[in-house]
């Protein structure tokens, strides 16, 4: 399992753009033991195989044995749940709006939607 098993650990952590340090951090190990799975020195704890496997929403069977896809399926509200993580901490524009517009009363929402629709309609016209 370690030469399996620690080639797809790379790939998990090369897909989400994650270093070594950092996803130590998020699945709760150290950097070292980490490391010691990514060179396949060591073997995973089925707790640290279900850790990863819930941080990086990948498939556990997939982890293991490399059989099926990488990610398992989101269903739409899991899809959503985790937008809106990402939207809850995130300190980008993108995320600041939807903040914005979350607070926005529901009023104010309909003008709101006809300016953004006007908008689109003359980006689009001047392609």
């Amino acid at each position: 399992m370690n030469e399996e098993f620690n080639t797809r650990l790379l790939r998990v952590l090369d897909e989400a753009k994650c270093s070594k340090t950092v996803a130590a951090k998020k699945i709760g190990v150290s950097s070292a033991y980490l490391s010691q799975l990514c060179s396949g020195v060591r073997n995973p704890s089925d707790r640290t195989i279900s850790d990863i496997c819930r941080v990086f929403g990948v498939d556990p069977i997939w982890l293991r044995t490399g059989v099926g896809e990488m990610f398992s399926p989101q269903s739409r509200e899991e899809e959503l749940a985790e937008i809106f993580a990402k939207v809850q901490i995130g300190d980008d524009d993108k995320s600041r709006l939807i903040r914005a517009m979350a607070r926005m009363p529901d009023e104010a929402f309909p003008a709101f939607l006809k300016f953004v629709e006007q908008l689109y309609k003359a980006l689009s016209e001047e392609k």
